[in-house]
C-alpha cells in the first residue's frame, strides 16, 4: 500500500524545487542569454555553474517527489545543505563585492537589496527543508 505524501512534505518539496531548481535555472538561463546577446567572449562560470546545479537538483527531485529509493531523503538533504553553502558564499561575495568609494547607481543599489533581503531567505528555507525531511513523517513516506 503506498503511504500518502504529508503536507508538510510537499510543501517543503515544492520550496526546494523553487528555491533550489527553477529560480537559479531562470536566473542562468536569463543571464546566459543575454551574454549571447551581447557577444560576449566567454559565459560567466557562477551562471554555467547554476545551470548545472539546478538541473542537477531538479532531477534529484524526481525520485525525491515519489519517495523511491529511500536514500533520496539523506541525498536531498545532503544536496540542499551544499547548496545553501554555496549560493551564502556566492550572496556573501557579492554584497562584499562593491569597491569602497565606487559610485553607486540603481541597479546595483538594486542588487545590494535584493542580496540583502535572499541572504537570510536562503538560509532559513534550507534550514526547514533539512528539518522537515527528518521529521518523522518524512522518514515514514520514504520508508526510513
Amino acid at each position: 500500500m503506498r503511504r500518502p505524501r504529508p503536507i508538510g512534505l510537499t510543501i517543503t518539496l515544492l520550496a526546494c524545487t523553487l528555491l533550489y531548481g527553477l529560480y537559479p535555472l531562470a536566473l542562468a538561463l536569463f543571464y546566459l542569454v543575454f551574454a549571447l546577446r551581447r557577444q560576449s567572449s566567454g559565459a560567466d562560470l557562477r551562471a554555467l555553474m547554476q545551470l548545472v546545479l539546478s538541473v542537477g537538483l531538479l532531477a534529484l527531485m524526481i525520485p525525491a517527489w515519489r519517495g523511491r529509493p529511500p536514500q533520496i531523503r539523506r541525498l536531498l538533504t545532503l544536496a540542499v545543505l551544499g547548496l545553501m553553502v554555496l549560493n551564502l558564499a556566492f550572496t556573501a561575495a557579492d554584497l562584499s563585492a562593491r569597491p569602497a568609494g565606487a559610485i553607486a547607481d540603481s541597479s546595483s543599489d538594486a542588487r545590494r537589496a535584493v542580496d540583502l533581503c535572499a541572504f537570510p531567505v536562503y538560509l532559513l528555507v534550507s534550514l526547514y527543508i533539512a528539518w522537515y525531511l527528518n521529521r518523522y513523517p518524512a522518514r515514514v513516506f520514504y520508508g526510513e
